[in-house]
């Protein structure tokens, strides 16, 4: 692998440094006698080459092994939220066949005003999908949003989405996108955690342009400190009980679609992350079923 190739070739350096350093006892005594030829001077520039050759060797090592970890993390996160999603999946299906089997008992009994009342419950529970946007014609995505629906509505958090993007047409890999929204959509829920406030709202706003797609994801949770917002995208750093690595992996994957990010947050307004990625020069990416069948594959 590359990164093993970096480290072989810092240990490489660093034995020719060595090795360089051996022969330069030959000339010790012209050197103690300061007699320094061009010879030595040859030699001891050499080292510094090679030494600045193994510590850059050795950085790049270093950088691919952050970035597989990052990888890796990005992998483990993307699981847990395809796991989270079957679930809300098969529990809905429980709950609906359960829900289809109360009423067709009431129906053999004829009970038919406690139907309707049923009926009219169950719809009340479900009112929370009205706030997600029919026209999201991505799968992924639409996913994506019901399955945040559903956690906010756990934690007494009102998530709404407004989308004015033609998915027909839609030109960014759906696994990426969903990743990059999916982190700061569960940063905003976990800010709410353990906090008091009464209002508790998110809102997910995409739209696009002839060149580019927007998106937004704003809170009026507690505020990120202005000292913070700097490093808030470092891996690592986090105000919670985590890795430290969900915005890390958010720009990381903003910069490889060829986008930028930015943080706007106040006491009074909120906290708002902007995105807007280009449409020019995405990569080809795989529907949502192909996605899954090759994850399942690997």
């Amino acid at each position: 692998m590359m990164k093993h190739l970096y480290l072989l070739r810092a240990f490489l350096f660093v034995l020719i440094s060595v090795f360089i350093l051996l022969l330069l006892q030959m000339s010790i005594f012209d050197i103690l006698n300061h007699v320094i030829n061009l010879y030595f001077l040859c030699a001891v520039f050499l080292i510094l080459v090679f030494w600045l050759l193994s510590i850059h060797s050795f950085y790049k090592f270093i950088s691919l092994l952050n970035e597989e970890k990052m990888a890796r993390e990005v992998d483990r996160l993307q699981l847990e939220e395809s796991k989270k999603l079957i679930q809300i999946l098969r529990s809905q299906r429980h709950d609906f066949r359960n829900q289809l089997q109360v009423i067709k008992i009431m129906a053999q009994f004829q009970r038919n005003q406690e139907i309707i009342d049923y009926i009219q419950d169950c719809n009340t529970a479900l009112e929370f999908s009205k706030e997600i946007p029919t026209q999201i014609d991505n799968a992924a995505i639409f996913a994506m949003t019901i399955f945040f629906a559903t956690q906010a509505r756990e934690h007494g958090i009102e998530f709404s989405v407004d989308s004015d993007i033609d998915f027909n047409d839609f030109k960014l890999s759906p696994a990426k996108t969903t990743r990059l929204l999916g982190n700061i959509i569960q940063n905003a829920i976990e800010i709410f955690k353990g906090n008091d406030r009464q209002e508790r709202n998110i809102q997910l706003t995409m739209w696009e342009e002839s060149d580019n797609y927007h998106f937004i994801v704003w809170n009026n949770g507690p505020s990120i400190p202005a000292d913070e917002q700097e490093l808030i995208f470092q891996a690592g750093y986090t105000t919670k009980n985590s890795t430290g690595l969900g915005l890390a992996i958010v720009k990381q994957l903003v910069e490889e679609m060829g986008g930028r990010i930015s943080l706007v947050s106040n006491e009074k307004e909120g906290t708002e992350f902007r995105i807007i990625i280009s449409k020019k020069n995405q990569q080809p990416y795989y529907s949502f079923s192909e996605h899954v069948l090759n994850e399942s594959h690997n």
